[in-house]
């Protein structure tokens, strides 16, 4: 009888605390809170009027209720604020994309994640975390809806995120004992006999070694007898005196005076014992000038050597004539006289 009674209170209290067991155990999805508030400004994230008919879980953040009613409470003008745990099976680096119309904000373990609190369409803003497994992270986010479509999705690279990552609860983690390091091993320590002393003689000590100094001749510098050359003497650079510039009238005349230099060298001198006869002497000194002169110029003369060659031909020819002039009037007279002294003449005169 007694048996019976405790097994019967046994199955009662067992009944009636299973499912609360159960439940805390599982705890899945997130908590919400939903708030309706005044459409005349934008609400902020704090807490409004709570909605009544409105859901308290939700199982993910996976929502578009286009133009419908929103979380059961009213189809505009809506807050929602979630709040639980986020936890991935592996360790990875998660690209966490917001897609809401209107404003998200979301934040794990008080860290600011995506911060997109604006009036939009369906679209959002993307963040890159990085998450160990197993690791639970503390939720909490913030929805809004002002009017028009309404949606709400958080996608992990890309793909939704499953209703298993999400838990009103830390999940519980596998405890990791620490391995206790090894005892320290206590050395053990032998006893050893002392150590034998064996006598050792004295040894003399050693006289020290003298080492005589010898004495140093300095040594006279070597100077080397090769004479210093005398420098070089200095040698004035010779200048040239310049070239005077000739006008072309004054080259032509150079190269004339030249030419009568060089053809004067092989003229026709008279001899001098020709030359003392009178007036023939002069007369042939003349006339030997004026075919030198007249050689040595040639073709090449100009318009005033030609005027000279001129005049000293007239000169020579007119000694040339004075000259016959004085022969033949000499050598009248002397055959006049010779006639007059004839024998013939002298009759005549008679």
């Amino acid at each position: 009888m007694k048996l019976r009674f405790l097994t019967a209170i046994f199955f009662t209290l067992g009944f009636t605390f299973w499912p609360l067991t159960v439940a805390n155990a599982d705890a899945p999805g997130l908590t919400v809170e939903v708030y309706v508030y005044d459409p005349s400004a934008l609400p902020d994230r704090q807490p409004y009027t709570l909605c009544e008919t409105a859901l308290t879980s939700m199982p993910n953040i996976d929502d578009n209720w286009a133009d419908g009613i929103v979380a059961d409470c009213q189809a505009d003008f809506v807050l929602i604020h979630y709040s639980g745990w986020l936890t991935f099976d592996t360790t990875q680096l998660v690209s966490l994309t917001s897609q809401a119309d209107d404003g998200f904000y979301l934040t794990l373990d008080d860290q600011v994640i995506i911060d997109d609190w604006q009036l939009k369409g369906c679209s959002g803003s993307t963040a890159v975390i990085d998450v160990a497994a197993g690791v639970s992270m503390k939720l909490d986010a913030w929805w809004y809806e002002y009017g028009g479509g309404a949606c709400n999705i958080l996608l992990a690279n890309g793909d939704v995120i499953p209703d298993s990552a999400y838990s009103q609860d830390a999940k519980d983690l596998p405890v990791v004992e620490p391995i206790p390091d090894p005892e320290p091993s206590i050395p053990v320590v032998y006893p050893t006999e002392p150590p034998v002393v064996v006598p050792v003689d004295p040894v003399d000590p050693v006289p020290p070694v003298v080492v005589p100094v010898v004495p140093v001749t300095p040594v006279e510098p070597v100077i080397d007898p090769k004479p210093i050359p005398a420098p070089e003497p200095t040698v004035e650079p010779v200048v040239e005196p310049p070239v005077p510039v000739l006008s072309a009238a004054e080259q032509h005349q150079a190269i004339l005076d030249n030419l009568m230099q060089e053809a004067q060298a092989d003229d026709i001198q008279v001899p001098e014992n020709i030359a003392s006869i009178p007036v023939f002497g002069q007369t042939a000194r003349a006339v030997i000038n004026a075919l030198n002169f007249v050689g040595n110029v040639g073709a090449d003369m100009s318009p005033q050597v030609r005027k000279k060659a001129k005049q000293t031909l007239v000169s020579a020819v007119i000694v040339t004539q004075v000259a016959q002039l004085s022969t033949q009037t000499a050598m009248s007279a002397a055959s006049a006289s010779v006639t007059s002294g004839s024998p013939k003449q002298r009759k005549i005169d008679k």
